[in-house]
């Protein structure tokens, strides 16, 4: 039988570059698309990324956050209970600190629900079509950079996070797609950054930053338990997303 494959969050930033790879997949692009009446496809892979993802919005609409989240991805496993699934989970559940982190950890708890269906932890993730309006920091910094503007941080910037490149997860999901394992994996790069690092990549060296206070709902630290397949590394993909970012904000 021919593979029919869905991507929800299809327009998202992963889901954009996930395409790339599945130019011809059937695609969900809001979030809540998933929490209503699902295409009546006989779909056979799908690569469920559609989420409320932003985590200071999570806060305020933790309904809908909750609706979202959990509740769409129990509607897409029973609506499709053959095909295989892999669905996106975050490192922030590995210190649930925010609602968003609460929501993943549940897309992770649901794994016996389905009899072919995957949870993939993903870490910091940053690449092409990370767009400012998400919120992100990647895109916030090299806005910065570029910019001139002068740099402030929630923090001292001693927090550690796992940054990964996008091009190196989407390629890493294509060939869990095609794999037999079941649960739930982590892909990440595998050696944690300090941001004060990170800022330093992508700088070029380490520019004047006014600190603020730090957030409750930070996390310290963050690691994949085990490095994910390399394909690009952190500074070839920096290199891509500077570039990326030049064109898309004409700067």
């Amino acid at each position: 039988m021919e593979n029919l494959v869905l991507i929800t969050g299809d327009k998202g930033f992963i889901g954009t570059n996930l395409r790339k790879l599945y130019p011809d997949a059937d695609g969900l692009d809001r979030p809540n698309d998933i929490c209503d009446k699902l295409p009546d496809k006989p779909y056979t892979h799908i690569f469920h990324l559609a989420a409320k993802h932003h985590i200071p919005t999570c806060e305020i609409e933790a309904e809908e956050c909750i609706r979202v989240n959990c509740w769409g991805t129990i509607n897409l496993i029973k609506t499709y209970p053959n095909a295989r699934i892999i669905a996106a989970a975050s490192s922030s559940s590995n210190e649930i600190k925010s609602v968003y982190g609460a929501t993943k950890a549940f897309v992770e708890l649901i794994a016996p629900l389905h009899k072919n269906y995957l949870a993939v932890k993903f870490y910091n993730v940053f690449g092409e079509h990370q767009r400012m309006e998400g919120g992100a920091v990647t895109p916030k910094l090299i806005h910065h950079m570029l910019t001139k503007i002068p740099l402030q941080i929630n923090g001292d910037g001693t927090q550690f996070r796992d940054f990964t490149y996008v091009g190196d997860i989407v390629e890493n999901l294509r060939i869990l797609m095609d794999s037999d394992q079941k649960g739930v994996v982590h892909l990440g790069h595998g050696e944690p950054m300090m941001l004060n690092q990170y800022i330093e990549l992508i700088y070029g060296e380490m520019p004047m930053v006014e600190n603020l206070p730090k957030k409750d709902i930070d996390i310290l630290w963050s690691k994949a338990p085990s490095p994910c397949r390399k394909f690009y590394g952190r500074e070839e993909g920096m290199k891509r997303t500077i570039a990326w970012f030049k064109e898309y904000y004409g700067l």
